[in-house]
Parts: structure tokens; C-alpha cells; sequence
């Protein structure tokens, strides 16, 4: 494939990527303190919290450090890039497997069902121009979550 293409492919991803990262950094925060997680497992709501706002922190430094980075290592810029977002998915699902699993936690599995919701559904249209990488960041989403639901029941 052409290389301008690629990159023109590649920034595009990365500005259609770029609004998600506050959504993870402010959401799940509030969520926990909303419902009260932090007094229920103040532990796990703050290394929940310090993982999407380190994840979310990464991924700004990663943005604007595009222009040196992409220049000198595409492919790595492109790795760093897609691992980032997919560290986000996979704390994400770890946080609704959790909550599912616990059996302790009903309003917060709803409330982090509708934030799944809402962030696969951005992706499946926001991130569509990598299509493979927004199959797998939806599948890394939803299949353990799907999981632990049979699982628990």
C-alpha cells in the first residue's frame, strides 16, 4: 500500500481515537464515586481509576509526540498506538468481569454496561477505517463480559 495513504489512514485513526481517552480518564471515576465503589472496594476503585487516567495519560503523551515518533518508526508508533487502545478495552472488561462475577455490585454492573454500550458503539463507527484492530477492540470488550455472564449464571 502506498505510505501516504497508510499515514493519512494512520492520523485519521488516531483523531477518531482521540476523544475516547477522556472518556476512559473521567468516566469510570465518577461512576465509582456515584455509586459509592470507593467505599465499597476503595482499592480496587482507585487501581481502577490510576490504570484508565495512566492508560488515558499514555495515549496523550503517545498523540502528541506523533509528529517526532511516527517520523522516525511508523511501525512502532502504530504498535504503541493499537496496545494503548487495547489496554484500555481489556481494563475495561476486567472491570465489568469483575463487577459480574462479584455478585456484590448490581448497580455498578449497569451503570458499566451502559458506558460498554456507549464506547462499542463509538468505536464500531469512530474507529472503523482499521477495521481487523475494531473487531478485536470490540471483541476484547464484549467476549469475556459475555463470558462471565454465562458463567454466572
Amino acid at each position: 500500500m502506498d505510505s501516504l495513504f497508510i499515514k493519512r489512514s494512520d492520523m485519521d485513526f488516531l483523531s477518531r481515537s482521540f476523544p475516547g481517552l477522556f472518556v476512559y480518564a473521567t468516566v469510570w471515576p465518577l461512576l465509582a464515586w456515584g455509586a459509592d465503589f470507593f467505599e465499597l472496594n476503595y482499592t480496587l476503585a482507585v487501581s481502577f481509576t490510576l490504570l484508565f487516567m495512566g492508560i488515558s495519560g499514555l495515549r496523550v503523551v503517545h498523540a502528541y509526540s506523533t509528529p517526532r515518533f511516527y517520523r522516525s518508526s511508523p511501525r512502532l508508533w502504530r504498535t504503541a498506538l493499537f496496545g494503548l487502545a487495547l489496554l484500555h478495552a481489556i481494563t475495561l472488561s476486567s472491570v465489568q468481569v469483575y463487577l459480574i462475577l462479584s455478585d456484590q455490585h448490581f448497580n455498578m454492573v449497569i451503570l458499566t454496561a451502559l458506558v460498554v454500550v456507549g464506547l462499542v458503539s463509538g468505536a464500531a463507527s469512530s474507529l472503523a477505517p482499521k477495521l481487523v484492530f475494531t473487531q478485536c477492540y470490540i471483541a476484547l470488550i464484549l467476549l469475556p463480559t459475555m463470558v462471565s455472564c454465562y458463567v454466572n449464571e
